[in-house]
């Protein structure tokens, strides 16, 4: 996920729905492995580049009640 999120910040368009999904992919995989930190940070910019990205309001939501 992580090389697939830096293909895709390369690109010229940024509004990019596999972008997005890559970058839900790799902040899962951080969730995960109890690196929330990163974790929080990848949905706050899927959050900034979808602003109705309801995935990443969710999960970002849920990690800050726990």
């Amino acid at each position: 996920y992580s090389k697939a999120v830096k293909i895709y910040e390369l690109e010229e368009s940024k509004e990019n729905w596999l972008h997005l999904d890559s970058m839900m992919g790799l902040a899962m995989a951080y969730r995960k492995t109890n690196q929330t930190e990163k974790a929080e940070e990848l949905l706050q910019n899927a959050i900034a580049m979808e602003p109705q990205y309801y995935w990443a309001k969710s999960v970002l939501a849920k990690m800050k009640k726990s």
